[in-house]
């Protein structure tokens, strides 16, 4: 189990389909959704139906969390707290 919390590789979301993962953004942005491998690369759907495709995955840039922009990162779960 990943206790430190480090974002999933492209494998390891591949191997979440169907399932929840915390996504952030190079935006700022961070929100739940489901990971769908239905096509040949594995990419997030959120609550709002955007999806988030693989070839933004780790896109590195000078956004937040040091992605570009339209770039984004998913984790099994929020950061914790700090402090807690």
């Amino acid at each position: 189990m990943d206790t430190k919390n480090t974002p999933l590789t492209p494998e390891e979301l591949r191997q979440m389909d169907g399932q929840p993962v915390w996504c952030v953004t190079g935006d700022g942005d961070e929100f739940w959704a489901l990971v769908d491998v239905s096509k040949e690369d594995p990419y997030a759907v959120d609550k709002y139906g955007r999806v988030w495709p693989n070839y933004l995955y780790n896109s590195v840039g000078v956004g937040e969390y040091g992605l570009s922009f339209a770039g984004w990162l998913a984790y099994r779960r929020p950061p914790e707290e700090a402090g807690t």
